[in-house]
């Protein structure tokens, strides 16, 4: 017997132990005993070849990943839909996976496949059962989902010819934490609120200051933004027309340093001044302020002439180094620390 009639009998042996007699099961590649991508191709023939002549049509196909063999069988005809899963929102739809798979009968199945193609970013669920059919329609009408009539399981076969595709079905027992796995293993890129909530930004400094400072105070932020700093102060970023008191309060909890200006100028105006009432109420006198901050003085005040307790707290004495570079150093090593 020679290599080929060993390769074939080989063959019909893996086909025999796979085949599980629903229209779709896969072959590991490294059943076939090779993971020569040299000689895949061949290997797919020959599984076609074999199941033809065991009188099973069939669509063979080779995953994304080259691990596995993909064999969809044409034994009955069963009744096929195919559905768009929203790429940025589609972990909101595991509970519609599960659902649809427990109307699928054990001789259907559902295909998840994922075109991670930044030009396409798309995702379909093909469904193929002989029974519950109109209850699938039904659940896929009460999730507004788009049926995709020009897409099915050949067209995904053919596709992942060119790497098109990722693809995995669906056990027929799954659970929603296996389908999540499947989820997170098919999708390149992450759902568009986690890439909005998780993007890379600059930590945010909230200037607070009394008004009577703003001249020192804004040529300083200046000098921190030339420094590469992120901040915020009312000269600049509140907005004509804008509410003053909802702006602040945007700003302080967008913030994630409270820089905090002092002077003799703040004694008598701290309370006139909201952000400032608000820093002293909160971090002060109830201490349930959560932000880190810091203080700066700006001339010999006395800080505890500004708020009792107020001395106790470490400060930057900017009236004795008036170097904006140390000033600079002395919040970005505090925002490191954050």
């Amino acid at each position: 017997m020679g290599y080929i009639d060993n390769m074939i009998e080989s063959i019909d042996n893996i086909i025999k132990e796979y085949r599980t007699g629903k229209s779709f099961f896969s072959i590991p590649m490294v059943a076939i005993g090779t993971d020569d991508l040299r000689i895949v191709g061949m290997q797919e023939r020959l599984l076609q070849g074999r199941l033809a002549k065991q009188g099973v049509a069939s669509c063979v196909r080779i995953n994304y990943n080259y691990s596995e063999f993909y064999i969809i069988e044409v034994k009955r005809m069963n009744k096929k839909i195919t559905v768009e899963i929203p790429y940025e929102k589609r972990n909101e739809f595991v509970d519609f996976v599960k659902e649809v798979n427990t109307l699928v009968d054990e001789d259907g199945f559902l295909l998840i496949a994922v075109d991670n193609n930044p030009y396409t970013l798309k995702s379909y669920l093909t469904i193929e059962t002989k029974t519950n059919f109109e209850k699938i329609k039904q659940v896929i009408a009460d999730r507004k989902l788009e049926v995709c009539t020009n897409i099915g399981s050949d067209e995904i076969f053919k596709g992942m010819a060119y790497k098109q595709y990722n693809i995995s079905t669906i056990s027929m027992f799954a659970t929603d934490e296996e389908i999540q796995n499947i989820f997170d293993t098919l999708f390149v890129f992450k759902e568009r609120k986690k890439l909005h909530s998780e993007k890379s930004k600059k930590k945010k400094i909230f200037i607070s200051y009394s008004y009577k400072d703003k001249d020192i105070v804004h040529e300083l932020e200046d000098a921190l933004r030339d420094y590469g700093l992120n901040t915020w102060i009312d000269k600049k970023d509140i907005d004509m027309g804008s509410n003053i008191k909802d702006s602040v309060d945007s700003g302080i909890d967008e913030c994630d340093i409270y820089l905090v200006f002092l002077s003799n100028n703040t004694k008598g105006s701290f309370f006139a001044e909201y952000e400032l009432k608000m820093f002293f109420t909160e971090a002060i006198y109830e201490k349930s302020i959560t932000k880190k901050w810091m203080i700066i003085k700006l001339d010999d005040v006395d800080l505890n002439q500004i708020a009792k307790g107020l001395g106790n707290y470490l400060y930057y004495d900017f009236s004795e180094n008036n170097s904006y570079e140390d000033l600079a150093k002395a919040i970005s090593k505090k925002l490191g620390k954050l």
